[in-house]
């Protein structure tokens, strides 16, 4: 698992990953094939306050969390729009990814972001 800050950003502004996320096999070094049916992964992005309510929330399901192929094989990446955002005032909050790979599920990033009042 990953931890630290990721980013500050607006909430007036759209927001895309700052980067492209694999999953690693721990057992042999290689890229999970998480676009394989048969790995049944799923993915969620999520913002909350410090007390752990849920603000913000990217899934495949609501088509915020896109899983696809990148130049080094499979991946996924997120995306939220000014209208996701605009509900979090300025201030710091929890950041975190799970996934869920053949039913094991994982916090591969849990920390926080700053979000500062846009224009």
């Amino acid at each position: 698992m990953y931890t630290g800050q990721i980013a500050a950003i607006s909430n007036k502004a759209d927001w895309n990953a700052p980067f492209f996320v694999q999953l690693i096999d721990n057992s042999d070094g290689s890229i999970i094939d998480i676009l394989n049916p048969d790995v049944a992964f799923d993915c969620s992005v999520y913002i909350n306050d410090m007390s752990g309510c849920q603000r913000v929330i990217g899934t495949i399901a609501n088509g915020k969390v896109i899983a696809s192929s990148g130049d080094d094989g499979p991946g996924f990446q997120w995306a939220f729009s000014e209208s996701d955002l605009q509900c979090l005032c300025a201030g710091t909050y929890r950041f975190g990814i799970k996934t869920v790979t053949n039913g094991e599920t994982n916090d591969p990033f849990d920390g926080t972001i700053a979000i500062v009042e846009g224009n």
